[in-house]
């Protein structure tokens, strides 16, 4: 019974670290080592280079060169940067792979699969091992952010788990952190506080969104941490952050990392954290006045993002985009009766990373036609839908 028992365990161990292995080395090959059933269609091949560098390799393809200058210069600094916030020495080489755009980074399988049973379908999971996928999204911010919150993550990994791939199966093994405390962290240390980040995480707080910490998943439980680690920082000092992460290791518990060091247990410095917030907020409150406007007669459903609301140049119509786990709808309402007609649906949804750069929306002067830009399959196509006829013409323009 013993040795069947423990044949059992190293069979299913061997598994795990051949999955692992496989899913790190598998990433740049098109499709001789995919898993059937989960290939996405790639309508481009890529011919990759690589710049060597003493901390790191970076990947790129065709028109993809400057691109690649900028991400190992960035990376550097951001590098020495955050060891020293995390107080924390990589040490391993690491990958980053550059892809020009999200439609290319789309493509690959990146993601698909994963050890830890998350559903990864379009690339939600960017980091394997010490690679870092990035893409480029028009803005050298936005690919600043992905960098940052690449090696965070790599960082986190080696501090929490080890680093190499047998320290990190046993780690994981015995740990598990709450996805606010790794999401949370990771976002703190790469997206930078502004005014949208503070709206965010004003609406939550205020509206009672983040009461319950542990329930939370997804976004709310990313930017609830973030909150939290904010939080620490401000109150206790950006000092303590190192302390807390290498008690959490030590003692395997997220909330004994919090209690060793600041000595408040984490219901307390849950509880804490939101009445900082509330505080911060309706102070902030006390300065703001409301600007009075007609609100609009449009449904609006929770899980639906809304953007690029256009009236037309005579005032009649307007027009937006919406979007919901990556599957987009144009809209256009007559101003007068209310009426709403949905003009185009794209895509399918899916749990992945949302492409918002398209559709593009734009009044024709005369405000009696809509032209809208899409992608599908790499290439861009105009469409103009015209109020007379009620019908889209189809220009294509492919780049």
């Amino acid at each position: 019974m013993h040795t069947t028992s423990y044949i059992l365990r190293k069979t299913v161990l061997t598994a795990q670290c051949l999955i692992f292995i496989g899913l790190v080395e598998a990433q740049f090959y098109s499709g001789s080592q995919q898993e059937y059933g989960k290939n996405r269609v790639q309508y481009r091949e890529f011919l990759w280079q690589q710049y060597r560098f003493p901390t790191m390799e970076v990947y790129f393809y065709e028109e993809g060169r400057d691109l690649a200058r900028y991400t190992a210069q960035a990376a550097t600094e951001h590098i020495k940067e955050l060891e020293k916030d995390f107080d924390f020495a990589l040490d391993e080489r690491l990958q980053f792979i550059v892809y020009n755009s999200l439609t290319d980074f789309r493509q690959s399988n990146i993601g698909l699969s994963s050890t830890d049973g998350q559903n990864n379908i379009g690339g939600l999971t960017r980091i394997v091992g010490t690679k870092i996928f990035v893409y480029y999204e028009g803005d050298h911010t936005l690919l600043d952010q992905q960098i940052r919150s690449g090696i965070s993550h790599v960082i986190i990994d080696q501090m929490m788990f080890g680093g190499n791939w047998r320290d990190m199966l046993k780690s994981s093994t015995f740990m598990s952190l709450p996805a606010w405390y790794t999401d949370g962290i990771i976002a703190y240390r790469s997206e930078p506080w502004g005014a949208e980040l503070n709206n965010r995480i004003r609406d939550a707080v205020m509206s009672g969104r983040y009461d319950k910490f542990n329930r939370l998943n997804g976004l709310d439980a990313k930017y609830a941490g973030y909150a939290i680690w904010k939080y620490v920082a401000d109150v206790y000092g950006p000092g303590v952050i190192p302390n807390i992460l290498y008690m959490t290791r030590v003692s395997r518990s997220a909330e004994s990392g919090f209690l060793f060091v600041l000595g408040v247990s984490l219901k307390t410095l849950q509880e804490e954290s939101l009445a900082y917030y509330r505080g911060r907020f309706s102070e902030e409150d006390r300065f703001r006045q409301d600007i009075p406007l007609e609100p609009l007669a449009i449904k609006t459903k929770k899980r639906r993002t809304y953007s690029q609301f256009k009236q037309s140049p005579n005032g009649r119509h307007l027009a937006w985009v919406s979007n919901e786990l990556g599957q987009y709808k144009v809209f256009i309402q007559d101003i007068s009766t209310g009426k709403i007609k949905r003009i185009i649906k794209g895509e399918k949804k899916l749990d992945r990373i949302v492409d918002r750069s398209y559709p593009v929306i734009a009044w024709h002067p005369s405000g009696q036609a809509l032209t809208y830009a899409i992608e599908r399959k790499g290439e861009l196509f105009l469409r103009t839908y015209t109020l007379d006829d009620k019908k889209p013409h189809r220009n294509r323009s492919s780049c």
